[in-house]
């Protein structure tokens, strides 16, 4: 059996939330990325679904990196 092909492409602002109670822990709370911190806030304060706490990390690595 062969693993599917596919590819996902993460942007900057990375968005984790989760449930103290029930704990994923690392990649296991991750819900979403994108390309600019008040997209990442805005999709936060638009949803009532994420538990006791989110976080927004800045991998301070842009979507689209510049060639030399």
């Amino acid at each position: 059996m062969t693993s599917p092909n596919f590819t996902v492409k993460i942007k900057r602002y990375l968005v984790f939330s989760g449930y103290q109670h029930y704990p994923g822990g690392g990649w296991d709370d991750f819900v979403e990325s994108f390309d600019t911190i008040e997209e990442a806030e805005e999709y936060l304060n638009d949803r009532d679904l994420f538990g006791d706490w989110s976080q927004i990390v800045d991998t301070g690595v842009p979507s689209e990196p510049k060639g030399h």
